[in-house]
């Protein structure tokens, strides 16, 4: 089964989520633990992380978002338009992939602690899990998609003509597009495929995500309090340090694991 995630060059340098460094740990915990074949697409120019992560095993797949010449010239100025390039660059898989059927698509920030479960019935679109509340299936998080990439591709043009009318007002980004486009038409995904280091230690969880802090988000909380305090991500934090430090170590492993691997192959 393939596994698609996505990066941009351009967040690459965005000091509080090290996206460097996502990409690897995720690559090296599903190498490590999973039969998944890892897919990055890639926005940018070859650097050093494709050189890496290639060397790692991982197939890159260069590609600029097929939205993105429309964002551009529509976006208003205060509108976080790189973060949005990134973030919609999934919607264009269903064109990138023509071999398979169903693939796996995550955010950058997981760990995969076992090989995922394959839903037993193929999604109509797609499953997903719930977002911060864990039995709220209305309210769901794109962070861990099982794809139904033909429905997908039908969909895609009256999709992507959604998108770009609404794209300035969706909230999450294509999140919230996959929300509105497709609301009550998701299959749901169960809860420890796209599990939230908040929720608690979960030794039967598949997949991990630091959905909201991100790992070097997380090691400056533990060390100062105050750090994000009082915001989105201080909030989520707040109370759960056994859970963080925990998930950190994991992450650390794997961080660490991918240099090995990275090493390994040069």
């Amino acid at each position: 089964m393939k596994w698609f995630f996505a990066v941009t060059e351009d967040t690459l340098t965005h000091a509080d989520h090290d996206f460097p460094g996502l990409v690897k740990a995720a690559a090296a915990s599903a190498l490590r633990n999973t039969s998944l074949r890892p897919n990055l697409i890639f926005d940018g120019a070859e650097c050093s992380l494709t050189r890496d992560l290639r060397g790692m095993g991982v197939t890159i797949i260069r590609h600029q978002l097929s939205m993105g010449p429309y964002f551009k010239r529509h976006a208003t100025p205060d509108y976080p338009l790189l973060i949005a390039l990134g973030a919609y660059l999934r919607t264009d898989i269903p064109e990138i992939e023509r071999e398979d059927e169903m693939i796996l698509y995550t955010d950058c920030d997981v760990l995969f602690l076992r090989e995922p479960t394959v839903p037993s019935v193929i999604p109509g679109y797609f499953s997903c899990a719930p977002e911060r509340h864990r039995d709220d299936y209305n309210a769901i998080n794109t962070g861990v998609m099982w794809m139904n990439l033909n429905n997908l591709r039908q969909d895609l043009p009256v999709f992507r003509h959604f998108v770009q009318q609404e794209f300035l007002r969706l909230v999450a980004f294509d999140q919230g597009a996959y929300i509105d486009f497709y609301r009550g038409r998701w299959d749901r995904l169960p809860i420890d495929a796209n599990w939230k280091q908040y929720w608690g230690i979960n030794p039967d969880a598949e997949i991990v995500h630091f959905h909201g802090p991100k790992p070097e988000a997380v090691r400056k909380r533990l060390c100062d309090p105050a750090y994000r305090a009082g915001d989105v991500w201080g909030v989520i934090m707040d109370g759960n340090d056994t859970e963080y430090r925990y998930y950190l170590e994991l992450w650390d492993s794997y961080r660490s694991y991918a240099d090995t691997l990275i090493g390994a192959a040069a």
